[in-house]
């Protein structure tokens, strides 16, 4: 009916309003964050006196 597409394309337009108010949802940067951790743990290890690592 008509009255049934006026309402689904008021929702259409109330939900892409919706999406726009909360901004771009950003994904999660898994390779970044993977640098990050090998970095971090990378930062913990300092050379021993025979050239060999140790962690801290």
């Amino acid at each position: 009916s008509a009255d049934l597409s006026k309402r689904i394309a008021k929702a259409a337009d109330d939900f892409a309003r919706l999406l726009q108010a909360c901004g771009p949802r950003a994904r999660p940067d898994v390779f970044a964050q993977e640098l990050t951790e090998m970095e971090r743990l990378l930062a913990g290890w300092r050379p021993r006196e025979g050239g060999e690592t140790v962690e801290d």
